[in-house]
């Protein structure tokens, strides 16, 4: 089997995205990995042909430097743990950053929540995760939270 050196970790800044860094970042030091941590920004609703958008293009900006803050904020907390991790900011539809960072960065597991959505919310959204699992060419582990925002189980997919 071939040792894990690096691995991305997906967040949103959920409860369920902390707890899939928390994960990672466990494996990271057993491993004695790096860690790749991507924030995807869906910068879709800010994309519009309409003079409206000009306005949201600056909304666009601060949402970008604010995600950047908060992953530069995790990146500290993360060296202050010995952990080796590197940030990314991504742009456009989250499965499909994830799995190109993933590719880019040549990570040889991706961690990421899974919201447990099921039926018809399911049906309407889809699972980021579960899209992600498809179409990842590494192994993906998915963490999942009870309702009482414990870890419930995770899978390795």
């Amino acid at each position: 089997m071939e040792t894990i050196k690096k691995i991305l970790v997906a967040t949103d800044f959920s409860d369920t995205a902390d707890s899939a860094l928390q994960r990672a970042t466990q494996l990271a030091s057993e491993l004695g990995a790096e860690l790749v941590v991507l924030y995807v920004l869906d910068s879709s609703p800010f994309v519009t042909g309409s003079e409206a958008a000009l306005g949201s293009l600056s909304l666009l900006e601060v949402h970008r430097a604010a995600m950047e803050q908060r992953l530069e904020s995790l990146a500290r907390q993360l060296a202050a743990k010995h952990v080796r991790a590197l940030t990314r900011l991504g742009y456009g539809v989250a499965h499909r950053e994830i799995v190109a960072t993933a590719e880019q960065e040549q990570v040889e597991l991706i961690v990421m929540g899974t919201h447990g959505r099921g039926g018809f919310k399911h049906m309407l959204m889809g699972s980021v995760a579960e899209r992600v699992a498809r179409t990842a060419s590494v192994p993906v582990l998915t963490v999942h939270l009870d309702p009482q925002g414990e870890v419930e189980h995770a899978t390795h997919v």
